[in-house]
């Protein structure tokens, strides 16, 4: 129950800066230019110092086989969501479109901007080395398995149509379905390297640069939270509560599979470290980057964003509630 407890008020915690966000941006504190300019400093500046100074703080030692079990739990977690949601969309014979959004909106869930503050918050911040993992395999994923189901969405017949211009291709007119392993290296999968790396080999770094470090990585959790408020902010949230296959959606994403999946790994002979991480993430909800997928590649953005909006508000209650089956 401490945890439950822990989780719910971090979880509060967390909303409240959502809901500072949201007002700010219904206020016009900033605006959607504002917002990408926010996006773009957390993920190219103040996320990847959250990552290095949450490692540079981490006080034990390199430990080999324990880091190779949180590797066999990622790899363990993605298969898992990757069948799981192959298996639940053909049991109710959802059409192909719909088909390649929810799989597209199981697979990629928020394991940074939401992910960290949890993790960082409940277990340490030597808890975030195995947070590290998830996110360069999303990052790999997300620009090969991503952009498949994505682009599927455009050869879907429902697929919105976009008349008197060409379909769009992504990218510099790369074909929706094209795997861009160039977009693999970016900010995200480098930091994550680098990460990995000082833990590792833990070169001396002198103590200025580690406050340094951890102060940039501080203002990424508020400033992540009030990003997420603010998209919330645009969207239309009378019809995301109006559409009755987001609630079947959201209770399959944010408890049925959660929940299996915590009842499985609970079996495994791992440390409750790699165990501990590998429930959380299973909590988490849909991330952003999935509406941004669709959106590039197959006219569905808005769709998938409404379905984040409402996993991310069902994450304050999901998450505490899950936290009953750790034990």
């Amino acid at each position: 129950m401490e945890i439950t407890a822990l989780l719910f008020r971090q979880m509060l915690v967390l909303f409240a800066m959502m809901a500072t966000g949201f007002l700010a941006f219904r206020l016009g504190v900033f605006g959607k230019t504002g917002q990408k300019e926010i996006s773009a400093l957390i993920v190219r500046i103040l996320n990847p110092f959250l990552m290095i100074s949450s490692i540079l703080s981490h006080t034990g030692e390199a430990d080999g086989p324990v880091l190779l079990q949180n590797l066999a739990m990622v790899s363990l977690y993605y298969a898992f969501v990757i069948a799981a949601g192959f298996l639940y969309v053909h049991l109710r014979r959802l059409s192909h479109r719909e088909q390649c959004l929810q799989q597209l909106m199981l697979v990629f869930s928020n394991v940074g901007f939401l992910g960290i503050p949890v993790v960082r918050a409940v277990y340490g911040p030597q808890y975030v080395l195995y947070l590290v993992f998830y996110m360069l395999f999303f990052n790999v994923l997300a620009y090969t398995y991503g952009i498949y189901l994505a682009g599927s969405l455009a050869d879907s017949p429902a697929a919105p149509a976009v008349s008197a211009q060409p379909a769009k291709t992504g990218p510099r007119g790369a074909s929706p379905r094209r795997f861009q392993l160039r977009r693999i290296v970016n900010i995200g999968t480098v930091s994550g390297v680098i990460a990995i790396l000082l833990f590792i080999l833990r070169p001396p770094v002198p103590e200025p640069v580690q406050e340094f470090c951890s102060y940039m990585g501080n203002a990424c959790v508020p400033l992540s939270m009030i990003l997420i408020g603010g998209s919330l902010a645009q969207l239309p949230l009378r019809e995301i509560f109006r559409n009755p296959e987001n609630y079947i959606f959201t209770a399959v994403k944010m408890l049925l599979f959660p929940a299996v999946g915590i009842l499985l790994a609970r079996l495994l002979p791992f440390a409750p470290e790699v165990r501990n991480v590998f429930y959380l993430v299973l909590s988490m909800p849909v991330a952003s980057l999935a509406g941004m997928l669709a959106e590039e590649y197959g006219h569905s953005g808005n769709d998938v964003n409404k379905v984040t909006a409402m996993t991310t508000l069902a994450s304050v209650l999901t998450i505490p509630l899950l936290s009953l089956l750790y034990a």
